[in-house]
């Protein structure tokens, strides 16, 4: 179905192509605001984004975005059920212009590079970058809701829940679900090969650990006094700085999000160039 959309929305002018993408990129940006899922800055590089994606890579590329983006917002809505996961993480549900990027800008310059080449490697590449994001975000918002609290997964050490670098048996197997997902979703909307599918999973997966490996030793947290436990959170209610104990200052959790998204598409695009997929 996707796939004769997208062959009469190309066969269109570009002006009409335009102007469809305008006001669809419009409508959704318009609806993820009032829903309080994006700051003014998240809008602007949405709408940029989202753009882009649908005016070169269609609706199948539109498509995934929402997917991701769709669930991200449900499945989020459901850890804040679970306490303190705010005084922990660094930015609450609504996503600004630096998250928007680190999880989506790998995936935009992937279908770029498709419409220009039109070497379908760059479909590979775009559906592993957005099941890394969206791995990473279902298992860190469904891995919040395990009973037990999460392991680190570079001391193999019990850890607080919300915190990075903590990976549950729960978390796992959601991030496994969506890259097997966008697999699916690679497999049946380019109408591609099985190998190319395996390869999306397996990226998505792999990207997602690592994403999980970088939160717990290079990226910054910093100590909260009153508790005396870590944070991603710079600033305390009174304003005032915190001091870093762990980490490099500069790797926030929007910069480890965005390496391990270009990781997956490095990675993706190194297999699939190698074994020609």
């Amino acid at each position: 179905m996707l796939i004769y959309i997208d062959q009469q929305f190309f066969s269109l002018p570009i002006i009409y192509r335009v102007l469809i993408s305008v006001f669809a990129i419009s409508l959704i940006g318009a609806t993820a605001y009032k829903l309080k899922q994006l700051t003014i800055s998240g809008l602007i590089a949405a709408f940029v984004m989202g753009f882009l994606s649908l005016f070169l890579g269609g609706t199948s590329a539109l498509m995934m975005y929402l997917f991701f983006l769709i669930s991200a917002a449900f499945i989020g809505k459901l850890s804040k059920k679970v306490r303190g996961i705010n005084k922990i993480q660094k930015k609450g549900g609504k996503r600004d212009y630096m998250q928007v990027l680190a999880n989506g800008l790998p995936a935009l310059i992937s279908i770029i590079l498709y419409r220009l080449t039109t070497n379908s490697i760059f479909l590979i590449v775009f559906t592993a970058s957005l099941a890394e994001a969206c791995a990473d975000t279902w298992g860190g918002d469904i891995g919040v809701l395990s009973k037990d609290d999460p392991i680190s997964i570079v001391s193999g050490k019990r850890v607080e829940k919300g915190l990075s670098g903590g990976i549950s048996l729960l978390g796992c197997a959601a991030s496994m679900l969506a890259s097997v997902l966008y697999a699916i979703f690679y497999y049946s909307t380019f109408n591609a090969n099985l190998s190319g599918a395996l390869l999306v999973a397996s990226s998505g997966f792999a990207g997602c650990l690592i994403d999980s490996v970088l939160g717990g030793t290079i990226q910054v947290h910093y100590l909260d006094e009153k508790s005396g436990k870590l944070t991603e959170k710079e600033i305390d209610e009174n304003g005032k700085k915190r001091r870093a104990v762990r980490g490099i200052k500069f790797f926030d959790n929007d910069i480890v999000n965005l390496t391990s998204n270009i990781f997956s598409a490095l990675l993706a695009l190194s297999i699939g160039l190698l074994l020609h997929i």
